[in-house]
């Protein structure tokens, strides 16, 4: 999973201020499947050690059976 934040300029091109990115494996093993309410750092690709700002998510995995 890979979630993207976007400046957008009407007079330019518009311009990725960060992306994270996670696994869904990551998140099918926590708890109920699912990461709540938590901050995710938002980095550029070609610097992952460069942290652009934050982003609070929260995401659910579910398949089959699961509640």
């Amino acid at each position: 999973i890979t979630l993207q934040c976007w400046h957008h300029n009407a007079l330019r091109k518009d311009e990725l201020i960060g992306a994270c990115t996670f696994g869904f494996s990551r998140i099918y093993s926590l708890v109920r499947h699912t990461l709540l309410r938590q901050w995710m750092p938002m980095t550029f690709p070609e610097k992952p050690g460069d942290v652009r700002g934050y982003v609070n998510v929260s995401v659910g995995i579910y398949g089959p059976g699961d509640d």
